[in-house]
Formats: structure tokens, C-alpha cells, sequence
């Protein structure tokens, strides 16, 4: 089942593509089996089912795991390199 979102998308929180509020219910941009999904006001995070773990959102005090700049934003799940090896359940 895909997983869906709607709502206020500020900050690309939704997953969904851009930064504009969505109306209705959207899947994630990147096709995957989330095991697990945590959504915050402006960003999020979601464990895949082969352990792969995923932010999007707002970044700017690096809750993304990711080193992009402060008020960098990702509108789209991107795959934490980070963690890649790793046993996340």
C-alpha cells in the first residue's frame, strides 16, 4: 500500500515534490515499502523494509542527517548515505 500524504508541504515535509501545499492524498515521490514513516511539523524520516533509511524536509539544523547548508530543504525521500551498511529497524 502506498503511503499517502496531504496538508501543509512548507518545507517538502510531505515527500511529494515541491514546496506547495497539498490538497489530496499524494504518494512519496520515491517508490518504496516503508517498514516505518515518523512525520514532523516540517520534516521526516522512514525506514524501508530492507533496513534503508530516508529524510526529507526541512534541514536547517541538519535533522536531515545530511550536510547541506541551514534552510536547505528536500522536497523528495533521499536515502541516507550514512546509514547505508547498517541493520535499521
Amino acid at each position: 500500500m502506498p503511503c499517502l500524504h496531504a496538508g501543509s508541504n512548507s518545507s517538502g515535509q510531505l515527500g511529494v515534490g515541491g514546496a506547495a501545499d497539498v490538497a489530496e492524498p499524494q504518494s512519496l515521490k520515491v517508490a518504496r515499502r516503508w517498514a516505518a514513516i515518523s512525520m514532523g511539523s516540517r520534516h521526516a524520516a522512514g525506514v524501508t523494509g530492507q533496513g534503508e533509511v530516508y529524510t526529507w524536509g526541512l534541514n536547517d539544523r541538519a535533522q536531515l542527517g545530511s550536510p547541506s547548508g541551514p534552510g536547505e530543504s528536500k522536497d523528495v525521500p533521499k536515502r541516507m548515505e550514512l546509514l547505508v551498511g547498517w541493520n535499521v529497524k
